[in-house]
């Protein structure tokens, strides 16, 4: 950056440089421009984990009633709240991969070239994962509403 003063006398300097140079201050300018927003929002959604106090509520749940009310007071409170009272095991479970696969999804829609590819990878691992196991149930006559669970 070179600024010209305007109302100097004819004896002094004409140009003066700034504290900074031109490259430094663009470098900060792109500073993590094509990563900081996935980052923050994978950071956010870390500090949703659940924590020490919150596994000793769930293990101190004797019904699933009560653990529905144990996840209610942490990040996973809304994810369960228009299910019927009756709560079943594959309800909740269910509810959590569709949470897991929505966030995911979200993280994949933010993010930039070469991340987008690595994540692309892993649901495609998900993904064989999910057809090898279709292939054993079949394999060991599994009912088909077993293997859609």
């Amino acid at each position: 950056f070179w600024l010209k003063l305007q109302s100097s006398p004819p004896f002094a300097l004409n140009y003066f440089k700034a504290p900074f140079s031109a490259p430094a201050a663009m470098e900060l300018s792109a500073f993590n421009i094509n990563h900081g927003y996935c980052e923050a929002v994978v950071r956010g959604l870390r500090s949703g984990f659940l924590g020490v106090e919150d596994y000793r509520r769930l293990g101190t749940s004797d019904t699933l009633e009560d653990m529905r009310s144990a996840l209610e007071e942490s990040d996973y409170g809304t994810f369960l709240q228009d299910e019927p009272s009756p709560l079943m095991v594959a309800t909740i479970s269910k509810k959590c991969y569709e949470k897991l696969a929505d966030e995911f999804l979200y993280v994949k829609a933010q993010t930039v070239e070469p991340l987008a590819t690595f994540m692309d990878f892993i649901a495609r691992e998900k993904m064989i994962d999910n057809v090898v196991m279709i292939i054993q149930g079949v394999l060991n006559n599994k009912a088909p509403i077993e293997l859609q669970e």
